[in-house]
């Protein structure tokens, strides 16, 4: 059954902000009349950056538009910053259950959960870019890279601002559209996250079926080696260390969650060892820049 009228999403817009818009467009006050309206289902938790029932939403669309599952999920949720570092029957798992009924298990085959790094509890904004959208669309909606975990700035106009609107809580099922909330002060920002947030703001466009762990194993031991980090089997962890600390200095990598410790059990060690798990996206671009000296991105290792 297709909904008349129901909006598309502008580029990059999270599926999110498409749901919150289609509500303002139809007038509808009730959150739980939306979900039901869009979904058939008064259950459905507002999610941000990995939602379910993908399927319904490109079941709302003429084919002609092109919005299948696959279009909506790699291009207007947070999926490309997780997939390249998942495997790909992992990713495949992941990808059919954002299609359908999730029920969480979206964020445990991510990472998300067991992950140091957290997801954002609030929505972000770049207020210079929703002045903009709302001179060109006469409306404002909400874009990815804006959610996306550690990222501060927006790549074309500085920092990002916090706004009202809590993720989860007691308005979970609620999708609350931008024009609903108040924008508070931008964010306080260094050379660090301005750095951070263009290779992120790259990644996601990256369209990765997922690397396995014996290929991100071997990419790492010919980095190492190619940086001087590797003697035959010998991994200089402590220099590694250093170097990451150095430059990234510790209180950006503690407001991100990803302050290396110097035990035996520190991910950035494990990170040079074996693969026996995923590694999230800040982690690889921490170490792969640090040890490069920002010469080599995270786009130029997925393609490695």
């Amino acid at each position: 059954l297709l909904i008349l009228g129901f909006p598309p999403p502008y580029s990059e817009e999270l599926l999110y902000s498409t749901i919150a818009r289609a509500g303002v467009h139809d007038g509808e006050t009730s959150p739980k009349q939306l979900l039901d309206r869009v979904f058939y289902n008064r259950s459905v938790i507002a999610t941000v950056d990995l939602p379910s029932h993908v399927g319904k939403l490109a079941s709302q669309y003429n084919k002609s538009l092109g919005l299948d599952l696959q279009t909506l999920v790699s291009r207007h949720t947070l999926w490309p910053i997780y997939a390249p570092f998942l495997p790909r029957e992992r990713n495949i798992r992941l990808r059919s259950w954002m299609g359908g009924i999730s029920q969480g298990a979206a964020h445990l085959a991510s990472g998300i959960v067991a992950s140091r790094v957290n997801s954002k509890s609030r929505l972000y904004v770049c207020a210079k870019c929703l002045k903009e959208q709302r001179i060109k669309f006469g409306e404002c909606f909400l874009s990815r890279i804006w959610q996306a975990p550690v990222v501060k700035i927006c790549p074309q106009h500085g920092p990002l601002s916090l706004t009202t609107i809590l993720i989860d809580g007691e308005h979970r099922h609620t999708y609350t559209a931008i024009d609903e909330t108040s924008v508070l002060g931008s964010l306080n920002t260094s050379y660090n996250d301005e750095l951070f947030s263009r290779q992120v703001s790259q990644l996601i466009l990256v369209e990765s079926e997922g690397i396995s762990h014996a290929q991100w194993t071997a990419f790492y031991k010919h980095f190492t080696s190619s940086q001087g980090y590797l003697n035959g089997l010998r991994v200089y962890h402590a220099s590694i260390h250093n170097k990451v600390i150095n430059f990234w200095g510790k209180a950006w990598l503690e407001d991100a969650s990803i302050l290396p410790s110097c035990t035996e059990t520190s991910w950035l060690k494990a990170l040079f060892r074996k693969h026996r798990k995923s590694f999230s996206f800040a982690e690889h671009i921490v170490v792969i820049t640090a040890l490069s000296n920002g010469k080599l991105n995270i786009c130029d290792a997925i393609d490695k």
